[in-house]
């Protein structure tokens, strides 16, 4: 499936695992099998890792968009909030909001399907709600501003998806232990990473050789899994500023 946006062309990766690489995945978390719904949901972590890394290679790092997308949250929320107050019971003058509402169905565009109830302009802001949270899930996919540190989008995705995935399998959070190792070899440290959620990212990752993802040492992908876990710790603890 490919979808053309203003001249570049971002095609859905048809890789997908396959019965081995899922049974490898199996046994880097000691489980005995994993069911229909759990496999399905490592298949589209899979269809989710390869079009970010896809778009990750195409996408500018335009501080203009990312501003255009704050606003489209910013406005999305207001109307949100409008939205839920003209069909609030709570606030004063009903008749007259009861009656804007009939004039806003009755006015539509004829192409719009709103219906004629005031459960239809509920549907309307349900669809604005989305809208906002798109623009937020938008803003955290696109790469740093020019001339910023660019990072790893793409892993750090994918390793705070399996962290999720982890957790609902085995009912524990996800960490990774480290063994310092001795003298280091051409500059890389001698150390070992290990625990079940390490061997799951490995796992994950090892069917993707040959592709044009990006390749990690084992000591390079442990450091990496250990920071973004610590960053989701971090957010974890953290309140949310507009809880929704």
């Amino acid at each position: 499936m490919t979808k053309n946006l203003i001249g570049f062309s971002f095609s859905m990766n048809p890789f997908q695992f396959k019965e081995e690489d899922l049974t490898n995945i199996e046994i880097a978390l000691g489980v005995e099998a994993l069911n229909s719904d759990q496999r399905r949901t490592l298949q589209n972590i899979c269809r989710l890792y390869c079009f970010d890394t896809d778009a990750w290679k195409l996408a500018p790092r335009s501080k203009e968009v990312r501003d255009w997308l704050k606003k489209v949250q910013t406005q999305a929320q207001k109307l949100d909030e409008t939205l839920h107050a003209l069909h609030d019971e709570n606030v004063p003058d009903r008749p007259a909001r009861e009656a804007t509402i009939e004039w806003l169905l009755v006015g539509k565009p004829p192409e719009m399907d709103w219906g004629v109830t005031v459960t239809d302009l509920l549907k309307l802001d349900m669809q604005v709600s989305a809208l906002f949270n798109a623009a937020v899930d938008a803003q955290e996919h696109m790469l740093k501003d020019k001339g910023g540190r660019s990072g790893d989008m793409p892993l750090g995705n994918l390793v705070k998806k399996l962290a999720g995935f982890f957790t609902e399998v085995t009912g524990k959070p996800p960490t990774i232990s480290y063994s310092p190792g001795g003298e280091p070899i051409h500059d890389e440290p001698v150390a070992t990473y290990e625990g079940p959620f390490f061997n799951l990212v490995e796992s994950f990752l090892a069917p993707f050789h040959g592709y044009s993802y990006s390749q990690r040492s084992h000591f390079g992908l442990g450091k990496f899994i250990q920071r973004t876990l610590s960053e989701l710790r971090s957010l974890d603890k953290t309140p949310p500023e507009n809880p929704r």
